[in-house]
């Protein structure tokens, strides 16, 4: 299963990131409801909700550790981009802050610990990924985060369980990036 954020609304203390699932079951729920994924040649990515983050300060897998630690302020930065670098791995441990198992993100730099969780808005996170069914209509917080987090949570459970790898990929929609960084028709 490849779980895909790709942040679209960035606001001056969170990030919002469009979250599209492609999940290699046959079957696969989306902002519509359960849908046949075709599985050959290529499972499509199917919209499935939103993820709110703390601010995007820029960080980038291809960057290197000191590069993004210099950019990252401790619990008010989101997780590097995996643009033009490996996806993170998901496993799914429990946590010892939450008591029960949880979704991990693994190998982010500059991060350690780094959780998918319940909750709706950028005091929620530090740094970790809040998935919700649907977005604030001011665009910086995630509604419905629980049922989100529990159908993800319930895949990622599933996959692991046959031994399938949980891939998270995390991309920033080029035209919101540029002009939230004011680089736009520079």
């Amino acid at each position: 299963m490849l779980v895909i954020s790709t942040r679209t609304w960035f606001k001056p203390k969170s990030t919002v990131s469009k979250l599209a699932i492609v999940y290699d079951g046959g079957m696969a729920f989306s902002v519509g409801g359960w849908l046949r994924v075709p599985t050959n040649p290529t499972p499509a990515p199917l919209d499935f909700g939103f993820v709110c983050e703390d601010l995007d300060r820029g960080l980038s897998a291809t960057l290197t550790g000191a590069e993004n630690a210099k950019l990252k302020v401790k619990r008010e930065t989101c997780i590097p981009a995996t643009e033009g670098a490996a996806d993170y791995d998901v496993s799914r441990p429990v946590s010892t802050r939450y008591g029960k198992p949880m979704i991990r993100l693994l190998g982010v730099p500059a991060f350690r610990g780094l959780l998918c969780h319940p909750g709706n808005d950028a005091l929620d996170t530090e740094g970790c990924q809040i998935p919700g069914l649907h977005v604030s209509p001011d665009f910086d917080s995630v509604l419905d985060s629980k049922i989100a987090w529990e159908w993800l949570d319930a895949r990622v459970a599933e996959c692991l369980a046959r031994k399938e790898r949980v891939r998270w990929r995390i991309l920033r929609d080029a035209k919101a990036w540029a002009a939230f960084r004011g680089l736009a028709g520079q």
